[in-house]
């Protein structure tokens, strides 16, 4: 005979399993997403694509955002050695994608997760005076997760500006080129300066957009007619 006691019990261990597998998630989420940040920091394409939902589109942006992230890794790291820690904050960009990813990996352990169904959301919590950061306030800076096969990835595919974010595929691109190259002329000692090495970052990238422009916007592309 059904009991009542032996009702309650069956619903007491539903209820323990269901928590469970949402912690389990929750875990999962978070160490995904942690995964995920850490490799786009270093500009790691192949780490980041092992953590994310995959699709032409979002191979194509990877493989665009990662050499920025790796260009200017290198240019700090030679800045750094040529100039100590104060040559990063003389040249332009330093405050990118790499430290962004960082600092998101540093706090997605605090993070809130919202989980629905098979996807999820991962946020950074306000400040400590409860002020999210202005950069933050002005976008979804919530990062989407999309559970595939059993397995929580990063959804890229969710992105309302993808299709407007490959068309600066090239740009990216041809900017990860120049940081590279500045990179090894600040190691071979072309520059004596921070300065110099700013003017040079800036002369680069303006030559480069200029190219760019006259091709249709595609390194090595045909003149647009």
């Amino acid at each position: 005979m059904f009991t009542a006691s032996r009702w309650f019990a069956g619903l007491a261990v539903l209820v323990c399993f269901a928590g469970s597998v949402r912690a389990g998630d929750e875990s999962e989420i978070k160490q995904t997403a942690k995964s995920f940040a850490q490799a786009m920091s270093k500009g790691d394409a192949d780490g980041a694509r092992k953590y994310m939902v995959r699709t032409d589109d979002t191979d194509a942006m990877i493989d665009a955002l990662t050499p920025v992230v790796a260009g200017r890794l290198k240019l700090d790291k030679a800045l750094t050695s040529k100039f100590g820690e104060e040559g990063i904050k003389g040249v332009s960009g330093g405050i990118g994608m790499n430290q962004a990813m960082t600092q998101y990996a540093d706090h997605v352990d605090d993070a809130d997760v919202k989980i629905d169904g098979n996807r999820a959301t991962v946020s950074r919590k306000p400040d400590a005076d409860n002020k999210p950061a202005a950069a933050a306030a002005a976008r979804d800076n919530a990062l989407h997760m999309k559970k595939v096969d059993g397995d929580w990835k990063v959804d890229m595919t969710s992105l309302q500006n993808l299709q407007k974010l490959k068309q600066q595929i090239p740009m990216m691109q041809a900017m990860g080129k120049v940081m590279t190259d500045l990179a090894d002329e600040v190691d071979g000692g072309k520059y004596k300066t921070v300065a110099e090495v700013n003017v040079a970052m800036k002369q680069k990238m303006l030559a480069t957009f200029q190219g760019m422009a006259r091709q249709g916007g595609r390194p090595g592309a045909a003149p647009a007619k």
